[in-house]
């Protein structure tokens, strides 16, 4: 699960599943955000190109089994449950069905949902609302982890903060409904630097108090602003897919060499979750272009 708004959090989740798909992971990424950038990211048209129920409030409605809202994108290895606008209408169907149907648990859809396609799959990531709705809280009952990208000013530290503590509230009242603990409990929760400046004093210095507070949650690794993301991102582009000129390949490679860092980090951190000590030797080497690795 990939949290936060207004962090990057969905160009993180996006380079880190073409990421765990070139070093030979089975993925799905799960765009549940109405926003539906990710969707956007792998060529689709969220408006004219993605009915609303092959979203994931398609599996709410029950217009669809979740087991049919996975596709295929361009990218090997990778599939995607798309998103549009139709998922901001998602907490008000959860909302009406709780009222015709008590029984039915509000929180558990998306586990459920993931529940008929995980053999087909070694990493699931949900790219969750920038909010902690009925969407979100049906991510957190399903994830097994969070990465949480933060930026490093104090504002955003506040924000997620408050995240935390009310993730912690929701998780409680879950917990006194009669929740099973195998749904609540999460393997890791970590915190990501990200769009980082060291040579800002004051990103410096909340990193720093990050560092010493929070020594276990942060992620060491950081994602550097860089300007090479942006050059990406107007060409609808990864940095795994974007082909610079020769007057910025020297910022593109800083920025693909740290992204690798990062992302294989994050790689650690999931495998840790397993109870594996050690990555396996998967074909991908790092920055190799996709070219290189379909050829």
């Amino acid at each position: 699960m990939i949290f936060k708004g207004g962090t990057g959090k969905t160009t993180l989740a996006v380079h880190l599943a073409q990421y765990l798909a070139l070093r030979g992971y089975r993925v799905l990424l799960v765009d549940l955000d109405p926003q539906a950038s990710a969707t956007t990211l792998f060529g689709l048209n969220p408006s004219q190109d993605v009915a609303d129920d092959a979203t994931f409030y398609g599996h709410v409605s029950g217009d669809r089994r979740f087991a049919e809202l996975p596709i295929e994108t361009y990218w090997p290895g990778l599939d995607l449950v798309p998103a549009n606008l139709a998922l901001a209408l998602t907490d008000f169907e959860i909302a009406g069905r709780a009222k015709l149907q008590a029984s039915l648990p509000i929180h558990d859809y998306l586990r459920r949902g993931l529940d008929e396609v995980r053999e087909n799959y070694d990493v699931i990531l949900l790219d969750c609302r920038p909010d902690l709705g009925m969407s979100t809280l049906n991510a957190l009952v399903a994830a097994s982890g969070i990465f949480v990208p933060v930026t490093m000013s104090q504002l955003d530290i506040a924000s997620m903060g408050e995240f935390f503590r009310f993730s912690a509230f929701l998780l409680e009242q879950l917990h006194e409904l009669g929740v099973e603990e195998s749904h609540l409990d999460l393997d890791f929760v970590r915190l990501i630097v990200n769009r980082f400046d060291p040579g800002q004093a004051a990103q410096a210095q909340c990193h720093h108090w990050m560092l010493a507070r929070m020594p276990d949650q942060v992620v060491r690794t950081t994602m550097l602003q860089t300007a090479a993301l942006g050059h990406a991102g107007s060409q609808w582009q990864t940095l795994y897919e974007y082909e610079p000129d020769e007057g910025r390949r020297r910022a593109y490679n800083r920025a693909l060499e740290a992204l690798d860092a990062l992302c294989l980090d994050l790689e650690t951190i999931l495998w840790g979750a397993w109870g594996r000590r050690s990555l396996p030797n998967r074909n991908r080497q790092p920055q190799e272009s996709v070219a290189d690795v379909t050829a």
